[in-house]
């Protein structure tokens, strides 16, 4: 053994108390406040209580067993006709439970492939997504074997419909809308996608993984939503977090079908094997319960009133992070549909504005093309976003003051010269990763 490793694996057995005390101790380097970023869509205390009450109750099951388990399988059952309803799938809809986001596009690109074989005869797939696309698609071309192409985007930042029709092929087997999209929460243009993918016979998939559990509800609470769900004739899967705005407990995710015809086409089932038929949700074998539990039990808690109501309270602090942010000398809000919601400058570094709220305890993030800062909405509490704008401005005020204010990338990962330190060392052996710019699609 090199002298200078230590043993990973314990010799000896530790009292509960004493690892409690080094979690304890590894959580003081992190960042102080979780509150507005992916890890904030709580909904609230009460909720999470709630959450995580049923969470407990499940600790131990594996969803893998549902069909032999009588409590999950109904739970299951009841969970995913909400999930139907809510994205107006009427009595043909379909649903399935997945462990995240990831896994929902992988299966939905996997049943696209599938049905293209067998009604195109197509061998050789391509799929066309917009630009601001999730990375998710690409991971999913790159496992199923299928070519991804991007096109590019309009002048505000959504999908551009003629470039994706010059785009299509023999081989191209569906295309891509998001609802809203990551790096800008803004809708691309889904009823014209929808037309477009009836006029050539296609699958078109909605990602609203972000929105879906909020942007309903949302409309129910007064504010203009583009319509982006199976009451477009054109859209035959759906994704959808649990994990987000369901305010459930990770991992738990849905991809939806119009109707069991496309969701025949998900299925794998495995019998060239001892143990006869093997036959998932998901892409994944076992799954936890505990989540899909919390999902229901939070739906039955809230009812639509209830998630109404934290819709509402979501989109009053992006009103007041709005009104906020526009009040900075050089910042401006960054005008969307839905969330998350995003701030640039003209006259600053916004890698800089990053850094220094980093710096402040607020974990951040951002987009590159165009710079801008990123956070991601909650029904927080006034007080909170209040106390955020009070430093957003000290930082600014450092910096145009000329202070030492720390500079933090915006990519999702960080990239190519950016300080590693304190980043994990499997993700540093990851970089640096290169990767087109919206620009270089352009060109192509």
């Amino acid at each position: 053994m090199n002298q200078e490793m230590k043993p990973a694996f314990p010799k000896n057995g530790m009292p509960l108390e004493n690892i409690l005390e080094l979690i304890g101790e590894y959580k003081e380097q992190d960042l102080s406040c979780l509150r507005l970023n992916a890890n904030s869509m709580k909904g609230s205390a009460e909720v999470q209580e709630v959450g995580k009450t049923i969470f407990l109750e499940y600790f131990l099951y594996n969803a893998l067993y549902s069909v032999m388990v009588p409590s999950i399988g109904r739970i299951e059952d009841k969970l995913t006709a909400m999930c139907v309803e809510i994205f107006n799938g009427g009595p043909d809809g379909r649903a399935n439970i997945t462990v995240g986001g990831t896994d929902s596009i992988i299966c939905a690109v996997h049943a696209m492939r599938e049905w293209a074989r067998e009604t195109k005869q197509i061998a050789e797939p391509e799929l066309i997504v917009p630009y601001s696309t999730h990375a998710a698609f690409s991971k999913a071309a790159h496992y199923l074997n299928i070519k991804l192409i991007r096109t590019p985007l309009r002048e505000d930042y959504c999908a551009d419909v003629e470039a994706m029709n010059k785009a299509i092929s023999p081989n191209t087997i569906g295309l891509v809308g998001s609802a809203p999209s990551w790096p800008y929460g803004r809708y691309d243009p889904l009823r014209e996608i929808s037309d477009l993918a009836i006029e050539k016979e296609l699958w078109l998939h909605v990602d609203a993984c972000l929105g879906g559990y909020l942007a309903p509800f949302v409309k129910k609470a007064g504010y203009a939503i583009p319509d982006f769900d199976f009451s477009l004739p054109g859209v035959m899967s759906l994704s959808a977090d649990l994990h987000k705005y369901g305010h459930a407990p990770k991992p738990i995710s849905t991809v939806l079908w119009r109707s069991e015809e496309q969701q025949r086409h998900h299925y794998t089932l495995v019998q060239d094997w001892p143990t006869g038929a093997y036959f998932t949700q998901a892409l994944t074998g076992s799954r936890p319960a505990g989540p899909v539990a919390a999902a229901w039990g939070i739906f039955k808690f809230l009812g639509e009133e209830g998630k109404v109501e934290l819709a509402r309270q979501t989109m009053h602090v992006k009103g007041l992070l709005t009104e906020g942010v526009n009040c900075i000398d050089g910042l401006k809000a960054f005008e969307n549909d839905l969330t998350p919601f995003m701030f640039y400058s003209d006259d600053y570094d916004i890698g800089q504005v990053v850094g220094g709220l980093t710096a402040r305890g607020w974990l951040m993030l951002g987009t590159p093309e165009p710079p801008m800062a990123q956070i991601t909405l909650d029904s927080v509490e006034d007080e909170l976003i209040h106390d955020f704008l009070k430093d957003l401005k000290a930082v600014v005020s450092d910096i145009r003051a000329g202070k030492d204010v720390p500079v933090t990338p915006l990519a999702y990962t960080y990239l190519e010269d950016a300080d590693l330190s304190g980043i994990p060392q499997w993700a540093q052996r990851a970089l640096p990763i290169m990767r087109p710019t919206h620009s270089e699609i352009r060109k192509a």
